[in-house]
């Protein structure tokens, strides 16, 4: 069985189709270690099967069907950008057979037809007797998935040699008691983000010392398991430049301290996003910062650091400039501005210097999404 769970593994992250001999007398035993189990597919992280379409009773999208001596199990699965047909046809005549997959047809019922998602120039998949063969196959949108009830996938099988092909039809009802979002919309399971922009403001003890309209910049990394929630690293830097001595007494500019200051942020927390139609999305970022800033003591060609903690949130909205999608990859294209706000408590000293305060950052960015 870890064999076989090997087998399906190498399947989803490079192999369009598949075919194996195997020797398992019950087909069913095939997927019994199999359910439930996240497989590795060609974009977007693991797999899951469809909440919103499993059977109550089995807790599964599990179909069978059978005719022309071949028996097929068909489930539904899904990650971030894809739905998929996950398939697997066993012969058990005594003729050679050929899966037909690029041909096979997904009637959803409100109405649409598709074809699935296969590399060019797709060649018959041939099994010989007792030897099996399973694909994942992506279906071209989610977006099919939102207003069906029903779908009916039909898989043909020929013998080998033959013009004709046996249609074999598995049935998926969905169940109109579970919602699941993740099953009809498309979005990222990875995003890079890039951006710069200024302060714009400083209160408490940091204002005592320095300036607003100090440059920043902004990397961030952020990863979803679905549409909405996920987890972000955000590394932003504030340079608030040249200390002004006139307003603090414990470090003397005559004492060779022409320091300039440079604040990094470095944030680990939680992320929500949600989409407003179908180019805009926002989202919301929330969690602690660990704070270091930079002196470098000009006149005495020396740097000092201290390290002080902030709670950091961050806004933003984002504007989707293109989607790519080549085959089983897709990635998203977006330009957009964030609002960062971070809150340093009281007592965070170094230096002689109180960093307390709230600071307020508009940044413009450019993220990309895989």
């Amino acid at each position: 069985m870890k064999f076989l769970n090997f087998l399906l593994v190498l399947s989803g992250i490079g192999l369009s189709f598949s075919v194996r001999a195997n020797e398992l007398s019950a087909f069913s035993v095939f997927f019994g270690g199999m359910i439930g189990t996240s497989i590795l597919s060609y974009s977007g992280g693991a797999v899951d099967e469809l909440e919103a379409w499993k059977n109550p009773v089995t807790n599964s999208t599990v179909q069978l069907g059978t005719g022309c001596g071949t028996v097929v199990e068909a489930h539904l699965m899904g990650n971030n950008p894809f739905n998929y047909l996950f398939v697997v046809v066993k012969n058990a005549s005594n003729d050679a057979e050929e899966l037909l997959y690029d041909q096979i047809q997904m009637n959803f019922s409100g109405g649409a037809a598709r074809l699935p998602v296969v590399l060019q120039n797709a060649s018959p998949a041939v099994m010989n007797p007792s030897q099996i063969a399973w694909g994942f196959f992506p279906f071209p949108s989610k977006n099919d998935f939102e207003k069906a009830n029903a779908l009916t996938v039909r898989v043909p099988i020929r013998k080998r040699g033959s013009s004709e092909a046996c249609w074999i039809e598995t049935h998926f009802q969905r169940n109109q008691n579970v919602s699941d979002a993740r099953s009809y919309t498309s979005s990222t399971s990875f995003e890079m983000q890039i951006g710069g922009g200024i302060n714009v403001l400083r209160s408490g003890a940091q204002r005592d010392f320095t300036r607003s309209g100090g440059g920043s910049l902004e990397l961030g990394f952020s990863g979803y398991n679905g549409p909405h929630w996920g987890g972000t690293f955000l590394l932003l830097s504030d340079s608030m430049g040249a200390i002004d001595h006139s307003k603090t007494g414990s470090l003397s500019k005559s004492a060779g301290m022409d320091e300039n200051l440079v604040a990094f942020y470095l944030t680990l927390g939680l992320s929500y996003r949600s989409a407003l139609g179908d180019h805009w999305t926002w989202s919301y970022d929330l969690g602690p910062s660990l704070a270091i800033a930079s002196y470098n003591r000009i006149h005495q060609d020396q740097k000092d650091s201290s390290a002080y903690f902030a709670l950091m949130h961050r806004l933003q909205l984002n504007y989707r400039l293109g989607r790519k999608q080549r085959g089983f990859w897709m990635g998203d294209y977006l330009i957009g501005v964030s609002l960062i706000h971070a809150w340093v408590p009281n007592g965070s000293n170094a230096e002689g210097l109180s960093f307390g305060g709230n600071l307020l950052y508009p940044t413009l960015h450019f993220t990309v999404g895989l």
